[in-house]
Formats: structure tokens, sequence, C-alpha cells
């Protein structure tokens, strides 16, 4: 693949370049190419059947143009005897994701597999796919070794009306060239494309008078225990069906990355897997082990907690591992309609209950929301823009200094300031030059003073001692 100059993965779909969809049923190597072709690792790979559920979203460059690659989970036409070892509700979840999918691309792939020859099932999806009058290519996987390809099997595809087959090995790369050929010449040759905009959600609009640098975006990532509700509020923020949801624990296989606008701000929602303790082997070790990566990289953890299961052991590590590996975290209590009798206190009743059994919890925000009904969504992203304000505040040497003068018990007679600065943002730290050192008691005040004068509530704060 020597004309890939450059290849980047992304999980949201810029609507200025054309949309490739792979397609097909389950265990075919979807997510195999799809990771062959954005050069990455970010489609879960196994060999069981429906690892893929949600829409994942990359994008490759070949020969010097751009487009997008969705990949989705694997069709099941008929909820028959395979649906009996599978929840049928959540299948027929995955067929709406890939419904999704069809209707926003311009171009749709079926991927065969080349070492169970034609099933009936491929028939079904090939039928199905032509209701969408959308340019269909037939790309035959698993065609590993070229000496052993036999002509019968590969004739035998032909059966499905979707023309010459295409043969790849996804697994190490042959064909794939000439495939990337053929969707450049069918995309940008022929112009077969005409971009479709999905009027599922109405983005803002960016405002030109935002700087550049200003709309470098907040990186959010959601963390829980599994069936908290994670997904269902990416869903509800985005206003459509972009996460499968139900009520089958560890639902979401793969973590997600979606972008969207909010007052002239770039935010990437970031979903994850449920994490939950004993988690050692298999595609959910893998998901989690993924999660607590992308924790490290993210600005905010959004630590969601079910508001009909509070004060799990499971939560109380998640916190502290949020604030250990993020630098700006909201504590999130979700289903909140489903707490009854209310009362005019019971949201102070809860949080001081939080604050005292999460002792992570103590500098972070709490937000009580629903996603079912949307309570407490927009308080939400506005927390969310408070808290990333927070994380690049910038507080002048003055204004530090009045913390010492406000209290000017808390230092003690013997300790002489020489120095008392803001070295960075982002997040917030501070250097202290003072002889003699300060004892940690005193460090511990310093900081809860520099985070009350300067409410840097949901993010970390730094205090750095230095002798003169």
């Amino acid at each position: 693949m020597s004309n890939k100059t450059k290849n980047k993965s992304q999980n949201s779909t810029p609507d200025h370049i054309p949309l490739i969809a792979l397609m097909g049923r389950a265990n075919v190597g979807k997510s195999t190419l799809f990771n062959r072709l954005t050069e990455s690792r970010e489609a879960l790979t196994s060999n069981i059947a429906w690892t893929t559920r949600d829409r994942k979203y990359g994008i490759c460059l070949w020969k010097g143009e751009p487009f997008n690659i969705v990949d989705t989970g694997g069709i099941l036409i008929k909820y028959q005897q395979d649906a009996i070892a599978f929840h049928q509700e959540l299948l027929a979840q995955i067929k709406k994701q890939t419904e999704y999918a069809a209707k926003e691309a311009q171009l749709i792939c079926q991927v065969v597999d080349y070492t169970t020859g034609l099933l009936n099932d491929d028939f079904m999806i090939a039928q199905w796919l032509k209701k969408y009058k959308i340019p269909v290519l037939l790309i035959v996987n698993k065609c590993d070794k070229e000496s052993r390809i036999d002509p019968l099997v590969i004739n035998s595809f032909a059966k499905l009306g979707l023309g010459k087959p295409i043969l790849i090995s996804a697994l190490n790369g042959s064909g794939t060239g000439d495939f990337l050929d053929i969707v450049h010449q069918q995309l940008y040759e022929q112009k077969i494309s005409t971009l479709k905009e999905d009027k599922t959600i109405e983005p803002e609009k960016i405002n030109p008078e935002i700087k550049s640098k200003d709309l470098s975006p907040i990186k959010v990532i959601f963390i829980g225990k599994p069936n908290v509700g994670k997904s269902s509020l990416v869903n509800t923020i985005l206003r459509k069906e972009r996460m499968i949801v139900d009520s089958v624990a560890y639902t979401t296989r793969e973590i997600q990355d979606i972008e969207f606008m909010y007052q002239n701000q770039r935010i990437v929602l970031i979903d994850t897997v449920g994490m939950r303790k004993k988690t050692t082997v298999g595609i959910e070790h893998v998901g989690v082990k993924k999660s607590v990566n992308r924790l490290h990289e993210s600005d905010i953890a959004l630590i969601t907690l079910d508001a009909t299961n509070l004060f799990a052991v499971q939560d109380k590590y998640l916190l502290q591992l949020a604030q250990k590996s993020c630098k700006g975290w909201i504590v999130i209590i979700n289903k909140y309609d489903l707490i009854t009798d209310k009362q005019p206190n019971t949201l102070n009743v809860l949080e001081s209950q939080v604050r005292r059994y999460f002792p992570y919890a103590k500098a972070m925000p709490i937000i009580f929301v629903s996603a079912l009904d949307k309570y407490g969504i927009k308080n939400l992203l506005d927390l969310i823009l408070k808290v990333k304000n927070n994380y690049t505040k910038t507080v002048s040497d003055e204004e530090l200094r009045d913390i010492l003068k406000a209290n000017p018990g808390v230092l003690g007679k013997d300790v002489k300031v020489k120095q008392f600065t803001q070295l960075h943002s982002r997040p917030p730290a501070f250097l202290l030059v003072s002889r003699p050192r300060i004892v940690p008691a005193v460090h511990d005040i310093l900081v809860k003073r520099i985070r009350e004068k300067f409410n840097l509530l949901g993010v970390s704060v730094e205090l750095i001692y230095k002798k003169p």
C-alpha cells in the first residue's frame, strides 16, 4: 500500500469527504479490514460473533484523496437460531446501526468470507443492501494464500449480483491496494458521490470570530461500571441513536470518539466499556485496558454513577483512578428519574452522602442527570466548559500573594516567602519558594485556599515547593 502517504484514525465523520461503509455478516473480517485501511488497531477484533456493535469511523488517504470508513456490526436479516444464543433486541439494534451507516454512505462494501464460501446470509444481505440504491462493491476477504484460491469458490460469489468480486486479505494486506484503486476511481474519478447531510442533529455553527487556537477540542471521557448509562448519555447529548443501549451488561465493547460543537467549542465525547472488577480475559479485558489507556489521554473524566445503586466499592476505585489519570473530573449521577420519593433537599442530601463516602470526590463537582428524560444535560455541558476554563486558568503573582495576606497565620511566623507564582496551566501548577520548608498540612491548606479563591473545582491543583 505504497500510495498511502498519510493515514489518521478518527471516529467522527467530516462532512466534506465521502464515506465507505463496510458491511456483511458476522466474522467475515470487517474490523480487521477497517484496521488495515486506517493503519490502526482502533477496531476490536476477535473470533466471537458480533464483537463489533456500534459504528466505528476512521479516515484513510489514498492517492492524495481522503475518504472515511465506517465499520459496522454483523448483519443478521432473520433472527432464528442465532438469536437464541444472543440477545435478540441487541441484534436488532446492531442492524439499526448498520442502517444508519448505509443511509449516510456514498459507497458500500459487502465483505464475504472465502473460507466459508457463499452462504444464504450473504444472499439476504446483498438483497437488503440493494434497496438503498447505493453502489456496492463485493469484497472477498481471507484470500490469504493466492496459490490456493479456488476459482469455483470465487465464481460462486458472483451469484450475489454485485459485480466482479475483489479478492483481498485484510490480515496480510494483499489485494487492498487494488481495492483502494477501485474505491478511488468510483469516488473521485467517476464522481459518483453526492455527500449527504445527517439531519438527525443540527450542529451549531462556528463563530468566525473565534480563533482557531480556541477551537482545540476538549476530550471528555465517560467511565463507570457496566449499565450506569454512559452510552445513553452520549446519545442524549448528541440527540441521536449513535450508540447501542441495552440492559445486557457490557453492551459497549469498543471505545468510541464522537466530536460535536457546543457554544463554539469542539468537544470529543469518548464512550468507554463498563469497568467491573473481575475482568482478566477475553475481549472485555481488552476493552477495559484500552479505556484505561484513553483515560490518561483525556482532558476531563466524567465518572458516571447509577443513582439507584450508589456507594459501590468499584466506584471508589474508578474515582481514584480518574483523579490519578486525568487532570479534570466531574461526577455524574445518572438515572435521577428513578429516585422515588424526591424531596426539596434530595439533591443536597445525596451530594453530601456521596462526598462522605467517596473521599476522592471532595474536589469534584457533582451533577445529577437523567439520560432518559434529558434532565440536567444542558447543565452538564455547561459544567464541562466551566471545568475546561478552570483547567486553563492563569492567575497573577499579586493574586497569589493576596491568599497569604488574607491568611496570615497559615504559614507561621518563621516562614519567609521569596516567591509565589504560577508555573503553568492545563492543569494549574504553582511554585512556592520559601524558607524553611512548609509542612504537608500547610501544603494542603494552601492548595485548598488556591482552589477556593480561584474557583478551581474539578481540576488538579499542584503546589510545588522549592528552597530559595
